[in-house]
Order: C-alpha cells, then sequence, then structure tokens
C-alpha cells in the first residue's frame, strides 16, 4: 500500500465510524421515546402506560384503561378538617412542603349566581360553618346561595374562598392543584368548565401540569361522574377517576374509559 493511500483509507474508515454511531445514536433515542409522548393538550390523549381493551373502541379509536398511580399528588392534610385545607391557609400550608410534592385536594362547587369556590361540602352549615347574620337555614346548599351570602361564612376563623382567589394563590406558590368537582349538576355542563379552564390558563397551570381533575365515582352515582369527566375532559383537563364503594362490583370500561386519563385505586373493570 503507498504513503498517498494509508490518510485515504484513515479518512474513509472514520467517516464510516461516525455514520454508524449517528445510527446506533438515532435508534436508542428512538427506543428511550415514550410510547405515549406528552401531547400539546394532555386532556384528550390516552395517558402514559395505558392498555387497550381487546375490541372495544369508540368512534375507531381502541378503549384504553386508564393506568393505576399511587396517591403522590394530595391529601398530606389527612385527619385535618376540610375547612382548613379547603383554603387560603390550606394553601400556604402546602407551598411550605419540602421537596418537589407541593400539591394540595381542592374541592368545588358552583354557586346559585354561577361562582366558583372552594369548599368540600355542598351544605357547610351542617359542617362547622355558621352565618354571622344568622339569616341562612342549616340544611342550605351552596348551589342554592349566592356569592354574597357564601363569602360571609364562617369556621373557626376560616372562610370560604372563590376560585380566582385559590388559583392565584397556587400560581404564585407553586402549588398544584387537584380540582375536585363535587357532586354537582354544573360541573356535567360545558360552562363550568370554561371557567374552570379560563382560570387554569391565565394562572399557566395547564399548560405547567399544574392541575388536575378528579371526580368521585359510586354505583348510585357512576353516570353523573362520567358526565363531571367527559366536560372536563372536553375543556382540555388532564382526568383522573376515584372509585368508591365499588367493591368487587365491575366498572365499565366504556362509561369511564373514554374521559378518564388514569384511576386512582383498583377498580374492577367490566365491559
Amino acid at each position: 500500500m503507498t504513503q498517498t493511500a494509508r490518510p485515504t483509507l484513515r479518512r474513509a474508515f472514520a467517516a464510516a465510524t461516525m455514520t454508524a454511531v449517528a445510527m446506533v445514536a438515532n435508534i436508542l433515542g428512538q427506543a428511550s421515546t415514550p410510547a405515549h409522548a406528552e401531547p400539546s393538550d394532555p386532556g384528550h390523549s390516552p395517558a402514559a402506560g395505558a392498555r387497550a381493551v381487546p375490541g372495544a373502541s369508540v368512534d375507531g379509536v381502541a378503549l384504553r384503561v386508564p393506568p393505576q398511580v399511587p396517591d403522590k399528588w394530595s391529601h398530606f392534610l389527612h385527619g385535618t378538617p376540610y375547612y382548613k385545607y379547603d383554603s387560603v391557609q390550606g394553601v400556604k400550608k402546602a407551598a411550605k412542603r419540602k421537596g418537589k410534592s407541593k400539591a394540595i385536594d381542592l374541592d368545588w362547587h358552583m354557586t346559585k349566581d354561577g361562582v366558583l369556590v372552594n369548599t368540600h361540602w355542598g351544605q357547610p352549615l351542617k359542617y362547622g360553618f355558621h352565618d354571622p347574620k344568622h339569616k341562612i337555614r342549616k340544611n342550605a346548599k351552596i348551589e342554592d346561595l349566592t356569592w354574597a351570602q357564601v363569602k360571609r361564612l364562617r369556621a373557626h376563623g376560616y372562610r370560604i374562598s372563590r376560585a380566582e382567589e385559590i388559583f392565584n394563590l397556587c400560581a404564585k406558590k407553586g402549588v398544584r392543584m387537584e380540582f375536585e368537582a363535587k357532586a354537582s349538576k354544573d360541573f356535567e355542563k360545558p360552562a363550568a368548565w370554561q371557567k374552570v379552564r379560563k382560570l387554569a390558563d391565565k394562572y399557566h397551570m395547564r399548560q405547567k401540569g399544574k392541575i388536575q381533575v378528579k371526580t368521585i365515582a359510586r354505583p348510585s352515582s357512576h353516570k353523573a361522574a362520567a358526565r363531571r369527566l367527559a366536560q372536563a375532559r372536553k375543556a382540555g383537563f388532564v382526568t383522573f377517576l376515584l372509585p368508591r364503594d365499588w367493591g368487587k362490583k365491575k366498572i365499565s370500561k366504556k362509561e369511564f374509559v373514554p374521559v378518564t386519563s388514569y384511576v386512582r385505586g383498583h377498580p374492577h373493570w367490566g365491559a
């Protein structure tokens, strides 16, 4: 082999080696890409880890059983009265948690005049709240009261806040929100979720993955729960299901899988 030929062969070998390395890197990169990459609008894509349901589809799209995930987001105030963590003080306490798990479970209802309010109880005067003016009956429901009435209720120094205040505070404090839609017909309608989405987008919570929507489904009220999740999903939210009191009863895939990003708990899936 001549002296002039050797550098040419070395250059050819180096080029081939670089090409091979690039091909391997590309293959490895494709293998490491999640099967369900983060979508631009997560509310309308299957959750990562979701399993296809054999032979089942809706509008030609295969149904997938949402994955079951551990409780990582909320309920850090176990044993605390609901009026304490469904509050400004509750959000501030969540913000003081160390590490990345700054999150809180917040419950929501809608007043008679369409104001979204943060409270667990649909009948707050039955569970610790009182009206300083003594004009609201004890069994009154949030949906039958105006915001002017609700905002004056108190429970040991705590009050019920409207959504604007709580969303703003969560955004400022970097607290993720589990938005629990309580059993109200308001959450079965698009108008309520447009209000929620407007607030979530105002504080960039959907875009940053700082909000998820959940609801409880019981055998006696599962159809209403599915309607709530369906509307939340249409509004572009990640949704998840909280099955309660099902025992070994089967939960319908056809009913819940299309509207649920994932499940917390271990339900028995039926057809």
